[in-house]
């Protein structure tokens, strides 16, 4: 049996596939139970032209987008960030349920198929941890996510342009203005781009955008030309600054 074989069946072992919706164990190469299926939250609607959250039919940009300027080109999300989401990505990230990454990934990447050819991108980059938050946790759930979806894209995925220079503290608590303030000046080249120009972020959530934002400005600064962001879950609300 082939090391890398042996080692996926090790780890199917260690963490079985569990639905994210439910818990439960599934079986290999099932997104969710199919009881689950109906609860995921997907995008049905039209979407902002700019981060690619739900709007109205008479609508080309979402709230935010119409009052903020941001650094990346385009996103998408896969999902709504609501109550299934919220307790998934919360276990998934909290509770050791790396195992819910490749039904993620997977997830994102049927999601996300038609924009992933249209953006015609050189690597996929996922989001860095701080080094601390790395440890305490064990993984970066953004890596974990974006392996699924370079396995099945064939994009390429880089961990070694980016990194998180400064930690920062619980964002979901901050307002939009203060989640840019607070994410400002986070990240920092560690390597060279060489002639990658093109690059999508992969990260688990988008609300505001400024965690993608400051990800993007470094990798601008070091020549990139375009720089998109790819998230499981995306926030449909309008986030106000105050």
């Amino acid at each position: 049996m082939p090391l890398s074989s042996f080692g996926t069946k090790f780890l199917d072992v260690l963490y079985p596939p569990r639905c994210f919706v439910c818990g439960g164990v599934m079986l290999p190469g099932e997104i969710c139970c199919p009881e689950c299926a109906s609860k995921i939250p997907y995008i049905r609607t039209k979407r902002c032209q700019r981060c690619g959250k739900p709007v109205e039919d008479d609508q080309e940009l979402c709230g935010d987008c119409l009052t903020k300027s941001h650094v990346c080109t385009e996103g998408f999300g896969a999902l709504i960030y609501e109550d299934v989401m919220q307790r998934a990505i919360a276990a998934f990230k909290y509770e050791d349920r790396r195992e819910y990454g490749k039904a993620l990934g997977t997830l994102t990447y049927r999601e996300a198929r038609e924009k992933l050819m249209e953006w015609e991108a050189d690597v996929l980059v996922p989001v860095p941890l701080h080094p601390s938050r790395f440890l305490k946790r064990g993984f970066n759930q953004a890596e974990l996510i974006a392996e699924q979806i370079s396995l099945l894209s064939g994009i390429p995925m880089r961990t070694d342009l980016l990194q998180r220079v400064e930690k920062t503290g619980a964002l979901k608590l901050l307002t939009a203005k203060g989640r840019s303030e607070e994410t400002a000046h986070a990240f920092s080249m560690k390597g060279e781009l060489g002639a990658i120009r093109r690059i999508i972020l992969v990260d688990d959530i988008y609300t505001t955008g400024s965690t993608v934002d400051a990800a993007a400005v470094p990798l601008f600064e070091a020549g990139a030309r375009e720089v998109f962001f790819l998230a499981v879950c995306i926030g449909a609300g309008f986030m106000i600054e105050w």
